[in-house]
């Protein structure tokens, strides 16, 4: 796959909120863009990661708390849409950063993929919606405050038995 395809590919593309009309100028810069004659990987786009761990279970965590399916979707709706290819399939090769260095390589399920579309949208169209009404959300504090200060309690699974 890596011989045969673009390294380092930028995409870039404009975002219009429909609710607000407001523009968002969105790009990317995709590591490995496969052949599109390439009879294996012509769907394809790839990014190289690093990992502690590169293990399925581990890389499952790090596709969710790092936002790597909102990346994998929005690299494949930016390249999609600047190229009129038809890419829909997005891989990791995933290298461990200690030795022996072990490499994985997994392909973002389309579930995965939807949900990080789902998810970069939502985002997006917040963002639009900050923009047009000035009011910029912190974090919610729920549960108990004191004199204006939230208090971080242990979740019950944190908490020992004894």
């Amino acid at each position: 796959m890596i011989a045969n395809s673009a390294k380092q590919v930028m995409v870039a593309g404009t975002y219009i909120d429909r609710d607000t009309g407001i523009s968002v100028p969105l790009k990317g810069l995709i590591d490995i863009v496969p052949n599109k004659d390439d009879p294996a990987f012509r769907k394809s786009l790839a990014d190289l990661k690093t990992a502690a761990d590169a293990s399925p279970k581990a890389w499952r965590r790090a596709i969710t708390s790092r936002g790597y399916h909102a990346q994998a979707a929005l690299y494949l709706d930016l390249y999609t849409k600047a190229t009129g290819q038809d890419r829909c399939d997005f891989r990791h090769i995933v290298q461990e950063n200690f030795a022996p260095y072990e490499v994985a390589n997994y392909i973002v399920s389309q579930e995965f993929v939807s949900m990080g579309r789902e998810l970069y949208t939502r985002a997006l169209r917040l963002y639009c919606e900050c923009l047009r009404d000035g009011n910029w959300p912190g974090y919610a504090t729920g549960g108990l405050v004191l004199d204006g200060w939230s208090v971080v309690e242990p979740e019950p699974w944190q908490v020992s038995a004894s």
